[in-house]
This record gives structure tokens, C-alpha cells and sequence, in this order.
């Protein structure tokens, strides 16, 4: 294929999985990727946000290849973190981030600004168009704000809060009924609206990690929603059923992509009597691998750092470096079990 110069974003055809179009900008673009990508409700239009330090929202005809309009939304170190195509016949643009929160129209084939009474509401951390008007954002002290209503308010019920909002919200869907919301915790929640006018009640909680808390990224609900994708931190896809209001865990939790390391791996052990190999790495986690079929065996995840592994050759058991002690542990087919603790501190080889 051709060689460019500057962000480009490829549009696959999802029956097929081969390529559409290809959509190119240049290297005066001023960004050398984007942070956020949006299709409007009747597929026509794209939206997409570069990153620093160029901030432009550009809005494409995609089957047409056609810039129908851009802006730069942001100072150069002012961090953009989403936007979105309002849905309904005459879509507004949404983009938020750290202290923006902006609101577009194309109109005569550019972008315009729609003018929001107070635009500075902090570190919006992902927003959500409930319907073509009403835009909300969720804030990083974990609360979710009306801003396209009079006045702004949270549209959360305190009396009905839920246990876990400790931390940001990092993702929304809507929801039949009102909305759904995942955190950084690692718990998605389920809003339904009240009998006040934008005031939502938290009716459901799930756990979306069954061990160490792990981050939620984003979340897609089916057409019939019955069912919600959660994407989370390294690599994983949590399905949830929202039949009958109900939160079913997908039992066979397992990583969208190879499961390897997510930064470098600090040590690495193989078993003599056995085609496995044990490594461990900066994300806390030893892994065991069968070299025979280059699959991951096992996958255990620890709170503190992890420096060195070394497998017996029997391949029944590891001994595990960690900053203030080297533990000794059984290797079962599923899981890493504790046998004991050595207090030795600085365990690197």
C-alpha cells in the first residue's frame, strides 16, 4: 500500500473484516493519532479527536471520504478525553476532557459552537447523551452532571446511592430504563430513572473482577439490550445479561488478545521435566506457559511488585521474589497457591 505521512483511520467492513475506506490527514493535522472516534446514529458521519498538541475534532462524510468540518477544541496541554454524535436526525457533537466541555452543530457544511452557560464543571472523565438534548457528564469525584439542563445538577439520587462510588466513573451506556455506568473500581451500575424530572436512581451493582480490582475501559449494550460488553484493563471482555434485570458474570473471563505481559518481564524460569515456563513482569503477575502449544496455563495476579521466579524442575512448584520476602508456592492446574513465606528481603535473581 501507499506510505503516509500522519494519522489515518482504516473502516472495516465487521461481516467481511476487510477494509471500507481509508481516511488520511496530513502531518500538519498536528496530532499523530487520535483519542476518540464516534459514528453518528444513521452511520453517515465520523467523528475524530487528535490528541496534543494539535486538539482538532475532525467530522468526515466517510463513504465519500469528505471533511465536512474541524476545529481545535483544546490548548496544548488542556487533555481531551472523548467525543460523541448526539443521536436523533440532527446530531450535536459533545467534547470533554479536563475542565472542556464543548457542544457543536454542522451547519452549512462546518462546525459551530453551542454556547453552554457553565462550561467549567472540572475533570469530566466520559460523557453519555441520554437523548438528543441532554447531555451527562461524569466528573473524577465519581459524580454524573446534567449540562445541557437549567439549571446543572447531578442527576444522581444520594438516598439511593450504591456502596462503591469511590471512584471515577470511567464509561456510560443508556439504558432502557436510564443508564448504565462502569468504574475505575471495576463495578458497573445500573441507573433507572426516578418520578423527578433527570434524577436516577442506582438499582444494581456488579462486581466485574473476581480477585484484584480491575479497571473497567468501556461499555457497549446490544440492540435488544439484553446484553452489556464490558471492556476492562488488560485485555478483557466481561459480558454481562441484563434479562429480567439481572447481572450474570461471564464465567469463562478470558483476555480479547494474547495474554502476554502489559510492560517488561523481569525474570523467566523454565521446568526441566515439563514444557512449561513461568515469567513474571512490572504488571504484578507470574504467568505459566506451555511452549508446546504457546498457550498461557496459568495467570496469577499479586498487590505488590513481583522481581524474580524460579520453576522446580518438577513443575509442582515456584519460588516467587518479591521486594520483602521470596515465597514459596504449589503450582495446581488452574492457580498459584501460598505454602510459605521466607522473610528475605530483595529477592531479584
Amino acid at each position: 500500500g501507499d506510505n503516509f505521512e500522519g494519522p489515518s483511520i482504516c473502516i472495516f467492513d465487521i461481516h467481511t473484516m476487510h477494509p471500507r475506506n481509508f481516511l488520511h490527514l496530513g502531518v500538519d493535522f498536528g496530532s499523530v493519532g487520535f483519542i476518540s472516534l464516534s459514528f453518528s446514529g444513521d452511520g453517515k458521519y465520523l467523528l475524530a479527536h487528535g490528541g496534543k498538541p494539535g486538539w482538532a475534532l475532525v467530522v468526515w462524510d466517510w463513504e465519500s471520504s469528505q471533511t465536512v468540518g474541524s476545529v481545535k477544541t483544546a490548548e496544548d496541554v488542556t487533555p481531551v478525553t472523548q467525543c460523541s454524535f448526539s443521536p436523533g436526525k440532527n446530531p450535536q457533537i459533545a467534547v470533554t476532557g479536563n475542565n472542556i466541555l464543548k457542544v457543536y452543530k454542522v451547519e452549512n457544511n462546518k462546525l459551530s459552537e453551542v454556547i453552554i452557560p457553565d462550561s467549567k464543571i472540572g475533570n469530566i472523565v466520559c460523557h453519555l447523551w441520554l437523548n438528543e438534548t441532554v447531555l451527562l457528564c461524569a466528573n473524577s469525584s465519581g459524580d454524573v452532571i446534567s449540562v445541557t439542563t437549567t439549571p446543572q445538577a447531578s442527576v444522581l439520587d444520594e438516598k439511593k446511592d450504591f456502596e462503591h462510588r469511590d471512584s471515577a466513573i470511567v464509561a456510560m451506556a443508556r439504558h432502557r430504563k436510564g443508564f448504565l455506568t462502569a468504574s475505575e473500581g471495576g463495578y458497573l451500575t445500573i441507573y433507572d430513572a426516578t418520578a423527578k424530572p433527570n434524577v436516577f436512581a442506582a438499582v444494581r451493582t456488579i462486581q466485574l473482577f473476581t480477585e484484584l480490582p480491575i479497571a473497567a475501559h468501556s461499555i457497549a449494550v446490544d440492540p435488544t439490550e439484553e446484553i452489556a460488553v464490558v471492556s476492562m484493563e488488560k485485555n478483557k471482555l466481561v459480558t454481562v445479561s441484563l434479562t429480567s434485570g439481572e447481572f450474570m458474570l461471564n464465567d469463562e473471563e478470558k483476555p480479547l488478545l494474547m495474554p502476554f505481559h502489559d510492560g517488561s518481564i523481569y525474570s523467566c524460569s523454565p521446568c526441566s521435566r515439563k514444557p512449561l515456563i513461568a515469567t513474571c513482569g512490572a504488571d504484578k503477575t507470574v504467568r505459566v506457559w506451555n511452549y508446546l502449544d504457546n498457550s498461557l496455563e496459568i495467570l496469577k495476579e499479586f498487590t505488590e511488585a513481583v522481581y524474580c521466579v524460579s520453576f522446580h524442575p518438577d513443575g509442582l512448584s515456584l519460588l516467587i521474589g518479591f521486594g520483602d520476602k521470596l515465597r514459596l508456592c504449589s503450582v495446581f492446574y488452574d492457580d498459584i497457591r501460598i505454602i510459605k513465606d521466607f522473610p528475605i528481603r530483595g529477592c531479584r535473581c
